[in-house]
């Protein structure tokens, strides 16, 4: 997983974008488990924040775990990172593009709302989700 959010680092930021020109906070997600574990996610960072387990205690939180952002005063859940480790996250930034940034900064920390863990039982259901939807794409 890491190596392929390296890979990503610096890609330019499009609201709505899904490739390595322009790239949004969800589909950066979606692409990094849809590419390191063949699952995937649902588009939006408001519908990822229904997958997976919460994880209330921020001190437990894992590399790859999901880390949930209130930057909009519109949309309750409006943005998507993985967490890395020692207070980082990856995520594309509207003003940064693909980027790593720490949760202790004033903005990430005064915003950050909630943390999924993708378990291996969610793995079975969206790996079933998707290959379904595979089925009936074809």
């Amino acid at each position: 997983m890491m190596a392929v959010i390296m890979d990503w680092l610096g890609t330019r930021y499009h609201f709505g974008g899904m490739s390595r020109s322009g790239i949004d906070c969800s589909a950066f997600t979606q692409m990094i488990f849809n590419t390191t574990a063949k699952i995937l996610l649902p588009r939006t960072a408001a519908t990822q924040y229904t997958v997976g387990t919460p994880i209330t205690r921020f001190e437990e939180m894992e590399f790859g775990d999901l880390v949930f952002f209130n930057t909009r005063a519109a949309v309750y859940v409006s943005h998507v990172g993985v967490y890395l480790g020692d207070n980082l996250f990856a995520h594309a930034s509207s003003k940064y593009g693909v980027t790593v940034s720490s949760l202790k900064s004033n903005y990430y920390s005064s915003r950050l709302i909630g943390v999924r863990r993708i378990t291996e039982k969610d793995l079975s259901e969206l790996r079933s989700s998707s290959s379904s939807k595979n089925l009936a794409n074809n």
